[in-house]
């Protein structure tokens, strides 16, 4: 069974720093800028994210999700682990 992370204030909590440092040592590389607030990532065998360089942003619990999800579907985990 999968487990999945629903709570909006805990994914709120979880800072661009930490996404960008955990995306860097699981084999992302940052790349290009995205629009004013993101960076995009890439890396051998793993799909190219953008991740947000800022927590200022509408929709930012929405993109921690998405990029959590895929990075425990790359480390074949659930999203709590």
């Amino acid at each position: 069974m999968q487990a999945s992370i629903h709570d909006r204030e805990a994914l709120k909590a979880v800072s661009p720093a930490a996404l960008a440092a955990y995306a860097r040592r699981a084999g992302w590389q940052r790349g290009e800028t995205y629009r004013v607030h993101s960076n995009v990532y890439a890396g051998h065998d793993r799909p190219e994210i953008i991740v947000p360089r800022t927590d200022h942003l509408g929709d930012y619990a929405t993109a921690v999700s998405e990029l959590i999800a895929v990075f425990a579907q790359v480390a074949d985990q659930d999203e709590l682990t």
